[in-house]
């Protein structure tokens, strides 16, 4: 995170897109979402614009992990996974239309 925000201020940057996630409440990942709050935390406390999408677990066709294998057993159905191109996309409109306003 240092790195990244170092590098936006010192080229000027006008925003950082970050990929935040949802308090989901499920066992296990309380430390994984205290992480990701902090990283944004950090971020935000820098001079350059942060726009934070809150997702609940990123989920591609291409993910073989132990979270995948999570995903494929349903236990995440009351806090359904979003597909990696679809945050982007959300990621990617947020930081347009806050740069054009």
């Amino acid at each position: 995170m240092k790195s990244i925000r170092d590098f936006a201020e010192k080229h000027g940057a006008q925003a950082i897109g970050n990929i935040g996630v949802c308090d989901m409440k499920a066992p296990g990942l309380a430390d994984f979402i205290n992480m990701k709050r902090n990283e944004l935390n950090y971020l935000q406390d820098g001079t350059v614009r942060v726009e934070n999408v809150d997702i609940t677990v990123a989920y591609g066709a291409d993910r073989d992990d132990d979270m995948a294998k999570v995903i494929q057993a349903g236990h995440f159905d009351s806090a359904p996974p979003v597909r990696v191109e679809i945050v982007a996309c959300q990621l990617i409109d947020q930081l347009t239309k806050n740069w054009l306003a």
